[in-house]
């Protein structure tokens, strides 16, 4: 329906940039983004893709072909070269602040 958050994806390839430069809270199987930090690879993304962007609270729930389990989430983002995430947009009540 309607009321289904959306879900998104980014693609993110290292390359002198390595860390995906956020902190996340495990929430059941997905990981909570709790901050975007600067010099990153999301804001990086964010800066290119104003459209698209990753937002604090939103939830990553599959990266590559990785879903369901935090631990083999949060591996793959360390091993992987290239990063597909699919992130699921929360209506967090920080809609209309500029919260950074």
């Amino acid at each position: 329906g309607d009321g289904e958050p959306a879900e998104y994806s980014v693609t993110l390839a290292k390359g002198a940039v390595k860390r995906l430069g956020a902190d996340v809270d495990p929430q059941g199987d997905v990981l909570q983004i709790l901050e975007i930090l600067d010099d990153g690879l999301i804001q990086a993304w964010n800066e290119a893709h104003l459209d698209r962007q990753v937002r604090v609270l939103d939830q990553i729930v599959r990266v590559n072909d990785v879903e369901g389990c935090v631990r083999a989430m949060a591996e793959e983002c360390k091993r992987a070269k290239l990063l597909t995430l699919t992130l699921r947009r929360t209506m967090s009540v920080w809609v209309g602040e500029t919260f950074k």
